[in-house]
């Protein structure tokens, strides 16, 4: 299709087509209905994981041993044409509960179609144990609290928060901070234009951002190796006093800070923006990458 020699109004009209071609089944509601439903699902046992996957909306889940069941509170909304199209569908929209045989339960939210930039639900989850963790959802912030197991976070547009897990963490996520406190295990980090702030942190690290300022405050009894890659922020890392290893950093357009406890740094090879230390008697190797921002190394 040519449109080069089409007046402005023809062009405009030609490109609005394309985008509505482009959106397929997905329309834009001019209404929104909304309530809050409340689930319980008997598991036969403690879930093994549970699956949350959202959409358009918050993901919170947390153990609570004043409930006997998985109790979910769905914040719903639907979208529609009319107000009396945005009721019906929301009336047809379902909360799924689901239990596999090897115990994973599985929490969904459907929409009839066809789908609606309106449709979205907030989740809030409570449990009496929580093992494994897999949450999803666009456009909403993920928070997680006292997993036992392994916890896996997607997420795009706010934020994640974890607090008080024990095994491996693993978020992807973009626009929005992220938060891990008191966590035992390993954390690997993906995202980009949001903070990464870990504090009292057990295990190691393997951060990869961009546009955001990294904080690493480590366990005084953690001697993991950290790994930090950011650009246009700050990273700014706190060694305890049972941390030993060698740390390499590298900045450009600023410079590298280092405060040490007496004793602690045994060498040190830093010019303004790269360079290498030994903490202790030296071990694994811990990397601090960033770009036209600096980096603060507190060893204690």
């Amino acid at each position: 299709m040519t449109i080069s020699s089409a007046g402005p109004a023809r062009v405009a009209l030609c490109l609005a087509a394309i985008a509505l071609v482009a959106v397929g089944c997905t329309f834009t509601d001019l209404h929104v209905a909304r309530e809050t439903r409340s689930e319980t699902h008997a598991a036969k046992q403690p879930p093994s994981t549970l699956t949350v996957v959202g959409q358009n909306g918050d993901i919170t889940v947390e153990p609570d041993v004043a409930v006997k069941n998985i109790t979910v509170t769905a914040k719903l909304a639907a979208g529609g044409k009319t107000m009396e199209e945005a009721k019906t569908r929301l009336k047809d929209a379902k909360i799924n509960i689901t239990e596999s045989s090897s115990g994973e339960v599985s929490i969904t939210a459907t929409w009839p179609l066809p789908a609606s930039s309106g449709d979205h639900v907030y989740f809030t989850i409570r449990l009496p144990q929580l093992k494994g963790f897999n949450g999803q959802t666009t456009n909403g912030g993920v928070t997680v609290t006292g997993a036992e197991g392994p916890v896996t976070i997607k997420t795009s547009n706010d934020d994640v928060n974890v607090f008080g897990c024990k095994q491996a963490a693993n978020i992807t996520s973009s626009n929005g901070d992220i938060q891990v406190q008191d966590h035992v295990g390993d954390v690997t980090i993906v995202t980009s234009n949001g903070n990464v702030d870990l504090g009292n942190l057990m295990g190691g690290t393997s951060i990869q951002t961009s546009n955001g300022l990294v904080t690493i405050n480590l366990n005084e009894k953690s001697s993991a190796p950290v790994q930090a890659t950011t650009s246009n922020d700050n990273i700014n890392l706190t060694c305890g006093p049972a941390w030993n290893g060698v740390i390499k950093a590298q900045t450009s357009n600023d410079s590298i800070h280092i405060t040490g406890a007496d004793g602690r740094i045994t060498s040190q090879s830093i010019s303004d923006s790269s360079g290498t230390l030994t903490v202790g008697s030296g071990g694994e190797v811990s990397r601090l990458i960033t770009s036209n921002d600096g980096i603060s190394i507190t060893v204690n």
